[in-house]
């Protein structure tokens, strides 16, 4: 019965994770440097029933450059402190995820217009058999009063 809240130093809120009743973990990588806030809030239901809370908090911090021999980046071939290389291979995975992003939208969007154009065929031909049922039934309907009405002479 723990809230947990991450929030930077302008007070945005990173990570938020309401009602952790066992275990909870978490991974946050910040993409600036600077001074962030872990808040806990502890739940009154929690504190009356006198239950121990126990945290634990693994903090690993790496620098830039142990980050990117761990995404295996090639450092022998660039400058890695160039501010314009790492920019330009921020804007290089963002524009891929962007990417692959709008080619599964487009994916999806295929096979929902699918469904969706069978989904429309069955509801037309539901309508042109309720319509022909209908039909049939009143033409029987028609054929039986008459052959009533002319075995009681009331037709002639």
């Amino acid at each position: 019965f723990v809230s947990i809240t991450v929030t930077s130093d302008t007070g945005t809120k990173l990570w938020e994770q309401k009602q952790v009743d066992e275990e909870g973990r978490a991974l946050l990588i910040p993409a600036t440097a600077g001074p962030y806030t872990v808040c806990f809030h502890i739940n009154k239901r929690a504190k009356a029933v006198g239950d121990n809370l126990q945290i634990e908090m693994d903090l690993e911090l790496e620098s830039i450059q142990q980050a990117r021999e761990a995404k295996h980046f090639s450092v022998s071939t660039r400058n890695v402190e160039d501010p314009t290389i790492s920019q330009a291979e921020y804007m290089d995975r963002t524009i891929r995820g962007v990417k692959e992003s709008f080619a599964y939208f487009r994916q999806r969007e295929a096979a929902l217009r699918n469904t969706n154009e069978s989904s429309n065929t069955r509801m037309l031909l539901l309508t042109i058999g309720s319509i022909v049922i209908l039909v049939l039934v009143t033409v029987f309907k028609e054929y039986k009063l008459q052959k009533f009405l002319k075995k009681k002479k009331f037709l002639d």
